[in-house]
């Protein structure tokens, strides 16, 4: 614990000037030059508004548009679609109001998955893996569903779900 440290030196007779902690990062990425670029407009960006500097500007209120409610349909997860689009739709929906899947007339949320890659010829929406995770077809390739609410019951990943879960059925298709 930093504060515990910086107490101990300074129980010590050690004064600082300053102290910080340095953000470590738990995975790293590879940009091209482009994308750093980007990454540090956007770093210098953020110094610029925690500094003052870039004050923002005030919107103006007669400007002001609404967006339109999401409809219930359309919160439903197509899998005719690209899993990118899929992914992004659960991403844009998460948590409230959340995306579903209609499996036999249960409205199962979904509220993370992933791309699995896959790319055989099954129809989208069919039920490929049930065993320890649940894996569906989609039109590109197919998605894991990693973190799920069933009716009735707390949120729980996939894995846990799929342990007891009864309503995928191996090479069923979801419509």
């Amino acid at each position: 614990n930093f504060h515990t440290v910086k107490k101990a030196l300074e129980d010590k007779g050690l004064t600082f000037v300053s102290a910080e902690i340095a953000y470590v990062p738990n995975n790293l990425l590879d940009l091209s030059d482009a994308d750093y670029e980007k990454f540090e407009t956007l770093i210098d960006s953020l110094e610029d508004i925690y500094s003052g500097k870039n004050k923002g500007v005030i919107q103006d209120e007669s400007q002001m548009t609404y967006s339109p409610n999401i409809l219930p349909e359309e919160e439903m997860i197509d899998l005719c679609k690209p899993t990118s689009q899929i992914i992004n739709k659960m991403r844009g929906l998460s948590y409230e109001p959340g995306a579903y899947l209609k499996v036999n007339d249960i409205k199962l949320k979904v509220f993370k998955a992933c791309e699995y890659q896959y790319f055989g010829n099954e129809t989208p929406g069919t039920v490929l893996c049930v065993k320890k995770r649940i894996i569906i077809k989609t039109l590109d390739t197919a998605i894991e569903l990693l973190e799920v609410l069933y009716p009735g019951k707390k949120i729980m990943s996939g894995h846990d779900f799929s342990n007891g879960q009864k309503i995928f059925v191996l090479n069923d298709v979801l419509k």
